[in-house]
């Protein structure tokens, strides 16, 4: 079977039919399982690799408590879409200098997607590589 290429035929359901409904994303952004997928500058939020796995990077999602800060802190949200019964999102911290970020990141580092991109899973790069296109659209609409 040949291989996929990278970056093409993401696992996201894009929910077309929920993206108007501001309540219901709201209550998507909101969910338990929701994840977010930080950008700033373009660069995505990578987590290095462990002993425990593959050793190789992984996204760095965040949830819980630290995607609601994060969120509250972006200039940018994003609806990306649905994925394992799970909403994502990406937001945007482009607007806040380095030294600023939120201190919630535990470890992981904002990366160029073109260094690491081909090192993390296929699904977590398309999905880390759609919410760096989206969030740069919309930084460049304003």
């Amino acid at each position: 079977m040949p291989k996929r290429l990278m970056y093409t035929g993401g696992p996201l359901d894009r929910a077309g039919d929920r993206r108007r409904d501001s309540a219901g994303i709201a209550e998507l952004l909101s969910h338990p399982q929701a994840r977010i997928a930080p950008v700033w500058r373009d660069r995505n939020l990578v987590e290095p690799g462990d002993d425990k796995s593959d050793g190789g990077p992984r996204a760095g999602w965040l949830t819980g408590a630290a995607a609601v800060t994060v969120t509250t802190q972006s200039s940018v949200q994003v609806f990306l879409g649905l994925w394992n019964d799970a909403p994502y999102f990406a937001v945007d911290l482009s607007h806040h200098e380095e030294h600023a970020l939120p201190d919630l990141i535990n470890g992981a580092t904002f990366e160029d997607l073109r260094q690491v991109g081909r090192l993390l899973a296929a699904d977590e790069a398309t999905i880390l590589a759609y919410a760096r296109g989206m969030t740069h659209w919309h930084r460049r609409q304003k």
